[in-house]
């Protein structure tokens, strides 16, 4: 089926109702009641997934496969758990969003740190309750997308929200709809994700060409993190009952001890393998570093950016690292994780070096690159020379304050508008110039000034 066609049959008000439709009854066949729980309660992952698989391939099946449904629901409770902690011991940075252990315990919803509140077994529903205790007012429905987004598989990223009637999806499992091929999104969880990929191929019985790809990025996590990882008791007994297919990977999980002294972790190490792939060149910071480079190098293998990467590393030497442990590749695949289609279109190598050199100057002065990414490397020239525009004084000084006290505006003026969050140019020009123009202070005898934030400068470096 066409990419179109796809997302036609997604969007498509009969398809939800289908699936809807498929998993009450299976509810009902299995003694439990969806009814039961209020419309904003998400169903998402592997039964959503499996059901839209079923309707598109009904040659497979005589009917869908489903486990159980996990439902999901979103509060602000403070939860005072060991969770975070043992998730934590599971990565290296808090530029991932975090993929839970089954599902799992601890997730990052972009800065937004949501953690698992608890899970209950109702018959064949799962009920999982999630929290942010930083969330004033939680909207069920604004977690929706970022849910999906943290599942391991592309093959699971879906959902069905029942408040607004309609499929919730990602382009990751548009994509494993049109190639049949199940692909890793997080890695943070080796031996969870390593039997779930399995599980999940021989279940749907879809293409496993690439089988062997996907476990190689997933043994080269020890690129990330190479120490330990952390099992409950429950996965320490699906290691035992299917050590065959995992003892080539995994050593044997051992009873671990901390000064916590918990009873039920056990922890696992990733075992010594050759990889295929030659990392040498390379320098990743995050899980998701190295998702992007697979996604390019490997999966797709996009020429263009290859040889663009290739050729970075050619010139790449002391003055082109942004500090010790970040270089200039890594922030491609920073851009690369935040907006896919950034290198699309044309440019000049000159181009891509002038933005190089922009975003080394931001993560060397601790800016969040989140704010200055736009859609492609193009508009991202345009948007240079805006903050050179505004916020450079003849001197070639970049003004601090003046620029910090502008987002502050940005965020007081749109407290509820996302535009400056968007990749979007013109969105982002909007917000900025809207903060510029009120820039103003409260004076004596009741007039406003407006502020001259002209200090606290740095010399740029692009």
């Amino acid at each position: 089926m066409e990419k179109q066609q796809i997302l036609d049959f997604l969007n498509s008000e009969q398809t939800y109702n289908e699936v809807l439709s498929i998993l009450n009854q299976f509810v009902i066949d299995n003694n439990s009641d969806l009814n039961q729980f209020s419309d904003d309660y998400y169903i998402a992952g592997g039964s959503v997934a499996n059901t839209i698989y079923y309707l598109l391939n009904k040659d497979k099946f005589e009917k869908p496969i489903i486990n159980d449904i996990d439902l999901f629901y979103f509060t602000n409770v403070y939860n005072n758990s060991n969770a975070l902690r043992e998730s934590v011991i599971n990565f290296s940075d808090n530029d991932n969003k975090i993929s839970p252990d089954g599902y799992g315990r601890v997730w990052m919803f972009e800065d937004n740190q949501v953690s698992m509140l608890n899970s209950q077994r109702m018959g064949v529903i799962n009920l999982v309750t999630m929290t942010n205790p930083f969330d004033e007012q939680v909207v069920q429905t604004k977690y929706y997308n970022a849910l999906i987004d943290n599942f391991d598989i592309n093959s699971c990223c879906v959902g069905l929200d029942r408040v607004n009637k309609k499929i919730v999806f990602n382009n990751d499992f548009v994509k494993f709809l049109e190639t049949d091929l199940m692909e890793l999104k997080e890695i943070t969880h080796p031996l969870q994700t390593f039997f779930r990929l399995n599980k999940k191929i021989a279940e749907l019985n879809c293409d496993d060409s690439n089988l062997d790809v996907e476990i190689e990025l997933l043994l080269n996590v020890t690129k990330i993190f190479n120490g330990h990882y952390v099992i409950g008791r429950d996965w320490l007994e699906k290691y035992y009952k299917h050590q065959e297919l995992f003892k080539p990977y995994f050593t044997e999980p051992k009873l671990y001890y901390d000064w916590m002294d918990h009873e039920d972790l056990y922890k696992y190490e990733i075992k010594e393998f050759k990889s295929k792939v030659d990392l040498k060149k390379f320098e990743f910071n995050s899980y998701k570093e190295l998702v992007v480079f697979w996604d390019v190098f490997i999966r797709n293998n996009k020429k263009p950016i290859k040889e663009l990467v290739n050729k970075l590393l050619e010139i790449e030497g002391p003055g082109m690292y942004i500090n010790k442990d970040k270089t200039i590749v890594s922030i491609i695949f920073k851009i690369l994780y935040k907006q896919p289609s950034y290198f699309n279109g044309e440019y000049s190598f000159d181009d891509v070096i002038k933005v190089i050199e922009f975003f080394k100057f931001v993560y060397d002065s601790e800016l969040d690159p989140k704010i200055f990414i736009v859609s492609d490397v193009k508009t991202q020239l345009k948007f240079i020379q805006f903050i050179q525009d505004r916020f450079i004084n003849d001197l070639g000084d970049f003004n601090y304050n003046l620029f910090y006290n502008t987002l502050s505006k940005v965020s007081f003026i749109g407290k509820h508008d996302k535009k400056f969050e968007s990749f979007d140019y013109k969105d982002k020009i909007e917000s900025l110039n809207k903060g510029l123009k009120n820039l103003w202070i409260y004076g004596f005898n009741g007039y406003y000034l407006q502020a001259n934030f002209n200090f606290n400068p740095r010399k740029i470096t692009f």
